[in-house]
Parts: C-alpha cells; structure tokens; sequence
C-alpha cells in the first residue's frame, strides 16, 4: 500500500468449502480484487476442475459472492470445449448450467458417433442455450426440465443418438 499498487489474491482450493473459507478470511483484508481459479482439481467430483462443469462453475461462483467484499474475477479453465460458453453459463447462473451440460454431454456423443465434426461441438452448445430462457431460481423440476428440453432439441436438431 505504501507504494500505490493495487493487491489481487489468487484464491484456489480442493473444495468449495476451501475456497468460501479462504474468501472469508480474506474480507477484512486490504485486498483489492480475488482471483478465483477454478481450474484446481475438485475432489468431490473425481478431480475435475470446477471450471469444466458449468454447474460446478455457477455453484461456486454463487458461493464465493456471498461471501466476497472484494470484486470477484473467475479464472476459468482453458481445459473446455468453449471457454466463451462456460463463461456465459457461469454469468447467466439459475437453470443455463444445466442447459450447457445437457448440451455438451450430448454434442460429444454425437461427434464420439461421427456425426458431427470436432468444430460443431460448441456451436451445437450455443445454438442449444440459444434457445433456452433462463429460469434465475429454477426448482429441482425446472431443472430436470431444462435438461430434458435441452435433450431433445438436440435430438431433433440432429437426428438422435441412435
């Protein structure tokens, strides 16, 4: 502080629970921005970064504001199909994860089955959340449905997984 300059912490974690406490320690501090990077392992999820699940992305985003007094940036993973689209997910939060996931999980068993090509994987994820309107609060139904929807715009977009 004696010099001007401004401080970023770069907070990570194995848990959600380690970032959120990491962050609460941090509120009193004279830190000037967190840097949240969700491209560490997340135990609880077989050691995927947080950043390759959109759901897991908005989970701990959400987490992590609560808590923050300090702006929050998220250091996402460059380990996805499309960082744009993750960011996008993460963003617009309530039932666009799921969507996202629905969407991904679907694009990559259509080109695992060579009927897409590698490059229409994301473009099949954006056109599939695209058309979905966001639920901000969506209950475990509207969830289930979002996935569903999602499932069968695909499957009707491009002929099913047979």
């Amino acid at each position: 502080k004696q010099f001007d300059t401004r401080i970023i912490v770069n907070v990570c974690g194995r848990t959600v629970s380690d970032y959120v406490e990491v962050v609460e320690k941090l509120s009193d501090q004279p830190v000037d921005l967190l840097e949240i990077n969700v491209s560490c392992p997340n135990v609880k999820e077989g050691a995927i970064a947080f950043g390759q699940k959109a759901d897991c992305l908005y989970d701990i985003t959400s987490r992590i504001k609560k808590k923050a007094k300090q702006p929050v940036i998220m250091k996402l993973s460059p380990n996805v199909t499309d960082i744009g689209e993750m960011a996008r997910a993460a963003e617009a939060g309530g039932s666009m994860p799921t969507v996202y996931n629905a969407a991904n999980e679907k694009a990559v068993a259509l080109f695992l089955q060579h009927k897409i090509t590698f490059l229409q994987i994301p473009e099949l994820i954006e056109s599939s959340m695209e058309q979905h309107k966001v639920i901000e609060h969506p209950t475990v139904e509207q969830i289930l449905d979002a996935e569903a929807a999602a499932y069968e715009y695909i499957e009707q977009k491009f002929g099913g997984l047979h």
